[in-house]
């Protein structure tokens, strides 16, 4: 069960319309910090936002999407190799 029925009812006997005026500032201010601080990336490519955010990918063993594929590809194909070779 989840803790905000319960929550909004002890609110409401404590602070009464106070208690909407206290959800409705902090939804405001949420409205705020996100308008000014978090940057669009609608339309942006996964490596425009790693660069956005300072996100850098030093690790010499990640593979790039298609090295990925092509990995998973090679293991798909493994058995169907190693049946050819037994015959």
């Amino acid at each position: 069960m989840s803790g905000y029925p319960h929550s909004r009812l002890v609110l409401w006997l404590t602070l009464s319309p106070r208690t909407y005026l206290l959800f409705g500032s902090f939804c405001f201010s949420m409205f705020v910090f996100v308008w000014f601080f978090v940057p669009e990336t609608k339309g942006m490519s996964l490596e425009a936002m790693d660069s956005l955010f300072g996100i850098t990918n030093d690790d010499p063993k990640s593979l790039t999407l298609e090295e990925e594929v092509k990995e998973k590809e090679k293991e798909k194909d493994a058995p169907h190799a190693r049946q050819a070779e037994v015959a």
